[in-house]
């Protein structure tokens, strides 16, 4: 088969080039306003659609590396709900705690109102210093510090059970380290977190690309928290195909200074919801295993 391509992939949003990747254009009348409906939705949609126009519609391969969310887009997550608005709701949660002095996160995911509330936790060593580039101190509301070098993540525990003391935790989700430690086991316990099913990064396609349309719509309520912020700002997105993409550290090449771990609770707690949501009346697990 003969694959037509853009002279310029920059151009795949310019209709009126596409002739070059669609050469029957000028000759079939319905070509010209599918592909401005297209180019339209994949501008609005970003993400997986946006791939799918430039690869089927436009002949561009795409292998891509960007920023997942950009901080424009962020801002714009905005419903003015207040904390007491989802208090009592059922909430879908994941967390990524550290192995040693990184940041901690735990996050919960209210599908009934669209809102996802993330808490921090940080050693206080690497509080006061700036080897991940910014100022901690500043965010000091939204960071719980912890004493020392490292954590202790058994009192880190203590803190989200305590936080989740005001809403109904349906379900909860880990990556495979995180599971494996004894504080995340015991979180499990408590809530009674049995039973498990383990996925590859690759099934969290659906839910990277249902949460950056939410975000690209203003769909999704952050509760303007400036650490979620700077997570997505970390966050780059990898097209691998038209039906898989994944989320990586924008350094990962180079260094681990930036943080992603808010963003990446966000995307397990709302994959857990997914999964759990296709058998409403008696779900076989209630605890997803990020391998």
């Amino acid at each position: 088969p003969l694959i037509f391509e853009l002279n310029n992939p920059d151009d795949w949003d310019n209709v009126d080039l596409l002739e070059q990747s669609n050469p029957l254009k000028p000759y079939l009348p319905n070509i010209t306003p599918y592909l401005k409906q297209r180019v339209a939705l994949a501008k609005k949609k970003g993400g997986t659609v946006e791939t799918n126009v430039k690869v089927k519609n436009c002949g561009i391969w795409v292998w891509s590396s960007e920023v997942w969310v950009s901080h424009d887009k962020l801002k714009t997550n905005r419903k003015r709900l207040d904390y007491d608005g989802i208090k009592n709701l059922s909430c879908y949660c994941a967390f990524d705690f550290s192995k040693g002095g990184d940041l901690c996160a735990f996050g919960a995911y209210f599908p009934e109102v669209n809102a996802y509330r993330v808490w921090f936790w940080l050693p206080e060593e690497r509080y006061r210093d700036d080897s991940d580039g910014v100022d901690y101190t500043l965010w000091e509301d939204y960071i719980t510090i912890q004493p020392g070098i490292v954590f202790d993540l058994d009192s880190v525990v203590d803190d989200a059970m305590k936080y989740m003391e005001e809403y109904h935790i349906a379900g909860i989700g880990a990556d495979k380290w995180n599971f494996n430690n004894g504080p995340s086991q015991r979180l499990a316990k408590v809530y009674g977190f049995d039973d498990q099913v383990s996925i590859h990064g690759g099934a969290l396609t659906p839910a990277i690309n249902e949460i950056e349309s939410m975000l690209t719509a203003g769909e999704l309520e952050l509760f303007d928290n400036p650490v979620l912020w700077w997570n997505f700002s970390n966050c780059l997105k990898v097209v691998e195909s038209t039906d898989r993409v994944k989320i990586m550290k924008a350094d990962y090449k180079t260094t681990k200074k930036k943080k992603i771990d808010g963003a990446i609770c966000l995307i397990l707690a709302k994959e857990i919801y997914n999964r759990m949501s296709m058998e409403p009346e008696k779900p076989d697990f209630n605890y997803v295993i990020l391998e």
